[in-house]
């Protein structure tokens, strides 16, 4: 009993030890990430901006006049709705009415084919843009005036076939979009830096994809991802994979965060997890190594050892802050609920780890081991 004990006690401290490191990398990582300055670049291209566009929310409006406001050269954006009567089409159309020097179309995509409503809706996009460099983002970013000349940069070298960009989250209102936040800005972008850092980017964030035609076509278009629920991941692996490179432009874009309620949060977590479980097993296994409460708790039963739990949280809190001062979080207060959503984390990890449901739009699928769904 007592080697088995020493044995337990000697695997929570090294998963201890690597949540510190990690929590420490994190650091360093965003640090040397923002040191980095966008590029500029000789010729401006001209690009089309990919928009898929589904029901109206409050911050629908602020977000879509950031993308016609665009300090470029040449650009068109493409609206895309899968529902005819969408109730955002008309704010759509008020919109490009106040911005008639921009190119706008807005598509009526029609029945999806696949499950990936947004995928199915980007084919119908790209289809009909003009020009040969795509900039995908989500209804719920916000960026700068100068967002489209950080991406065209990207491009001036002719091996890159996708750039990506991260995204912060500086507005939340409600318990639920704090969790959201957090997620994003305490967990996801941090981790996405690691991977950068560790072993190169090859999948795309969601925030902003930017494929060029050819290698869109390379892997077969949108159509090859219609079936599959994590489009942005399986849109950058296998551009990856078909030889270009893919960088993360050093410009950062705003998520806002609308109200959100816990089971909201909840869902899309779950959803979150599950889709990162299959398409990144190892990883995934490995990335409980990020809560390192589970250990430092681990660590306390086993050996009594209970001073392991408030070191954890100093080291916890203090990275987590310095992660939010560095994105421009003022919002400090945000980290008295680090703790909880930490909990509420593993219990989602452990969750994910069994079952194939996830819920998306209001709808639920089926997650199949390759990364494909199927309404449920």
């Amino acid at each position: 009993m007592e080697t088995v004990r020493l044995a337990v006690s000697i695997l929570f401290l090294a998963g201890l030890s690597a949540a510190v490191v990690y929590a420490a990398l994190s650091v360093i990582s965003l640090h040397a990430f923002l040191k980095e300055k966008p590029r500029t670049a000789q010729v401006w291209p001209a690009l089309s901006l990919l928009k898929p566009i589904r029901g109206v929310s409050e911050s629908l409006e602020a977000n879509l006049r950031t993308m016609l406001g665009q300090d470029y050269p040449e650009f068109e954006v493409l609206f895309g709705f899968q529902d005819p009567d969408d109730p955002a089409i008309s704010l759509v159309e008020t919109l490009c009415a106040e911005y008639p020097e921009v190119r706008t179309e807005i598509v009526r995509a029609g029945e999806a084919r696949g499950p990936n409503r947004k995928a199915c809706v980007l084919k119908e996009l790209a289809r009909r843009a003009r020009h040969d460099i795509f900039v995908i983002s989500d209804q719920d970013m916000r960026v700068g005036r100068r967002y489209l000349r950080a991406v065209a940069a990207e491009f001036e070298d002719p091996r890159v076939g996708l750039t990506t960009l991260p995204y912060r989250t500086t507005e939340a209102r409600g318990v639920g979009a704090v969790f959201e936040a957090l997620a994003v800005d305490a967990d996801f972008i941090p981790s996405a830096l690691v991977a950068k850092r560790l072993e190169g980017l090859t999948f795309a964030l969601g925030a902003t994809m930017a494929p060029r035609r050819a290698a869109l076509a390379a892997i077969g278009g949108f159509e090859a991802l219609e079936d599959f629920l994590a489009d942005d991941y399986e849109l950058g692996n296998r551009i990856h994979n078909a030889g270009y490179r893919i960088t993360l432009c050093p410009y950062f874009v705003t998520n806002v965060v609308d109200a959100a309620s816990l089971r909201s949060f909840f869902l899309h977590q779950l959803r979150w997890n599950r889709g990162y479980r299959v398409c990144r097993p190892t990883g995934y296994l490995g990335s409980v190594l990020m809560n390192g409460m589970v250990f430092a708790v681990g660590l306390a039963l086993v050996t009594g050892w209970w001073q392991a739990i408030p070191g954890w949280l100093a080291v916890r809190l203090f990275t987590a802050r310095e992660i939010l001062r560095a994105l421009g979080v003022r919002e400090e207060w945000w980290l008295a609920f680090v703790p909880l959503k930490d909990v509420i984390n593993f219990a989602l990890w452990l969750l994910a780890l069994r079952g194939n449901t996830v819920w998306w739009g209001g709808d639920r699928f089926v997650l199949h081991p390759d990364g494909r769904m199927q309404p449920a």
